[in-house]
């Protein structure tokens, strides 16, 4: 998000229109398509560990359309939306190019490179390896953490301090206490729960969870409520006889549609309002909203009308 955020302010210079309308746009893009494989998202990570899928299960799954696919609807139906809204409020800009960029260090850019493209293969083909993702993102890191500082001529420490450690701990502890929350039999009461306010229908559980997930999500950033909705569809699943990943994907693809729709309802969203804020485009809790309330609905309706009846054919 924050790399991509220089590169958007740049283009909304070059171009001269506001900077608000390039960054939201550019923040809730990149939430909507978080869930859709295995090494996008905290909980798309978690969800891959947990539910023991690997990377091609993100795009089939069962013989069945999976998490990429309800992302890439939601993105098509999303940015149709954008391209309303913002069609008529941007004037054609004029722009002219002037000349060309490169790459600082092409020696560091094809190590990075290297590396991204192995972390992906690997972690694609576990169901061949056996190997955990964990161990490969601390094997390749290790690595070509040491080839690339080695390349840009500084010491590991330096590369280290490029670590996201505050994400990594916060993550650490969530996953503690929803751990705690699934021993002590919480989850389980609330999965019961659903499926007693549900009536037992796959149906019904579809279009409860999807909704108080959209809503809920809207308000709150997803990661820690949809890390506890997968062990809560665990225990769906189980209860009523269906495959959880059926009912993981219902949650997934509501919870990255809701936290398009308010600036507080995910990192990025907030990212983008204070550098509207820094670049002198102040953007207010109600601008946001006007902008995400109906991306969110039109992410959220396409996929929503699918797995409805899928439901009902269960």
């Amino acid at each position: 998000m924050l790399a991509l955020s220089t590169l958007t302010l740049e283009l909304a210079i070059f171009a001269g229109i506001r900077k608000a309308y390039v960054l939201i746009p550019m923040a809730i893009s990149v939430n909507i398509t978080g869930y859709a494989t295995l090494i996008s998202d905290p909980p798309a990570v978690f969800l891959g560990s947990f539910g023991h899928l690997t990377l091609p299960d993100f795009f089939i799954y069962n013989g069945a359309p999976s998490f990429f696919f309800y992302a890439l609807l939601s993105a098509i139906s999303g940015t149709l939306y954008l391209y309303y809204f913002f069609g008529k409020q941007i004037k054609k800009p004029k722009v002219e190019v002037t000349g060309t960029s490169s790459l600082e260090n092409k020696n560091l850019a094809k190590a990075a490179t290297t590396g991204f493209i192995l972390l992906c293969v690997l972690i694609g083909f576990r169901s061949v390896t056996h190997i955990p993702e964990s161990v490969v993102a601390l094997f390749i890191a290790s690595i070509f953490g040491v080839i690339c500082s080695r390349i840009a001529r500084s010491d590991v420490v330096e590369m280290f301090s490029f670590v996201d450690w505050s994400t990594i701990l916060f993550l650490t502890g969530m996953f503690i206490m929803v751990g705690g929350l699934n021993v002590s039999g919480v989850i389980r009461l609330i999965a019961d729960s659903v499926v007693a306010l549900a009536g037992g229908k796959i149906v019904m559980i579809v279009i409860f969870a999807s909704l108080f997930t959209l809503l809920t999500c809207a308000f709150i950033i997803n990661i820690p409520y949809l890390i506890t909705m997968i062990y809560v569809m665990q225990g769906v699943g189980a209860t009523i006889g269906v495959d959880p990943v059926f009912l993981y994907l219902v949650v997934m693809f509501a919870g990255y549609a809701g936290s398009t729709a308010t600036m507080i309802a995910a990192p990025s969203n907030i990212v983008a309002v204070g550098l509207c804020k820094k670049e002198g485009d102040p953007v207010s809790f109600k601008d946001f909203s006007k902008v995400g309330i109906p991306f969110a609905i039109s992410t959220f309706v396409p996929p929503f009308i699918i797995l409805v009846l899928r439901g009902l054919g269960m």
